[in-house]
């Protein structure tokens, strides 16, 4: 039986609905919630809108036919997001096979660490940004964007990636450097 208003529930309360009530319907709501927010975040990648929206369908279809892994150890937001990560990087884990440039940048003896990096990352043209994001690996991406435009804590991108606090905050940090080394390179500016 339909509660008064289901759109007022939580996202978890909705999937103990469906799984309890075998009632698929409730999944309209789980769709409408997140259906744009990971299709935007794949258009983030491809820069193609019938790839995007294909990649969308592939991960909503995901979510649903996983519903009953859901745990209830975390949010479901987390939990969705971790299906939406390891569908893209599997999807373009090819393309980040040929960015030869990258194996470049890794023997580069030229690049250092700056203390001020995350300071600087934050200040980039919007443009200039996905422009450089598109250059690094697809995990890489991934993690950042979960970090500073999803505003995930480590801990939720922890769960989403199933990698090491430490290993996140190794990537966040290496996937920094290489957007500033980027930058630093495309534009040959000394800040930004």
């Amino acid at each position: 039986m339909m509660k008064a208003n289901p759109r007022k529930l939580t996202d978890e309360q909705i999937v103990k609905l469906i799984l309890d009530e075998k009632e698929s319907g409730y999944f309209e709501i789980i769709y409408d919630r997140y259906a744009k927010k990971i299709f935007n975040k794949c258009l983030s990648f491809t820069n193609d809108k019938t790839h995007a929206q294909d990649l969308t369908q592939d991960i909503i279809l995901k979510i649903y036919l996983n519903l009953k892994r859901f745990s209830f150890k975390s949010k479901f937001s987390t939990w969705a997001y971790s299906i939406m990560y390891n569908h893209c990087v599997t999807a373009y884990r090819e393309i980040d096979r040929h960015r030869s440039d990258m194996e470049k940048y890794y023997r580069d003896d030229t690049y250092s660490y700056h203390e001020d990096t995350e300071d600087m990352l934050f200040q980039l043209q919007v443009d200039r940004l996905k422009e450089l994001l598109k250059q690094i690996h697809t995990e890489d991406q991934m993690i950042l964007l979960l970090k500073y435009q999803d505003d995930f804590s480590i801990k939720d991108i922890q769960r989403i990636t199933a990698l090491s606090e430490s290993a996140i905050k190794m990537r966040l940090k290496r996937a920094r450097e290489k957007i500033m080394y980027l930058y630093r390179k495309k534009y040959g500016e000394k800040t930004i």
